[in-house]
């Protein structure tokens, strides 16, 4: 585990009580640019729809590599500067909840942000 023993788990509650929405059409792209701080650890992007829930990516600043769940990989574009995250291709079937749940240093705790995305397809 990529924690220093100097550091204690903190959930920080900053979930957004409405998630920023996107409606797009079929064929389309989303850019998904949520607010990204520089030391960010880890990074992690899920879908969350009608009937399931997925992980998109998981992303380790300290080692430059970004994991992608295989349904996603071809369909998705990742900016590991910005933490942004480009869906190609749009599908109706691609509407739902997408968020991201980024682990920051701060101090002597570790933090959990998360943003969140409605995207509607049409």
């Amino acid at each position: 585990m990529f924690l220093s023993t100097n550091y204690f788990l903190s959930e920080q509650d900053d979930r957004m009580p409405h998630p920023i929405k996107i409606t797009q059409i079929v064929g389309s792209s989303a850019l998904l640019k949520p607010m990204k701080d520089i030391a960010t650890l880890k990074i992690t992007w899920q879908y969350l729809g009608t009937e399931t829930e997925q992980i998109i990516l998981q992303y380790t600043s300290y080692s430059n590599i970004v994991a992608f769940n295989s349904y996603f990989e071809r369909r998705v574009k990742f900016d590991m500067e910005t933490g942004s995250l480009l869906l190609k291709k749009l599908e109706v079937v691609d509407s739902g909840l997408y968020y991201m749940t980024a682990i920051q240093p701060s101090q002597n705790e570790i933090l959990h942000k998360h943003t969140y995305f409605r995207v509607e397809v049409q």
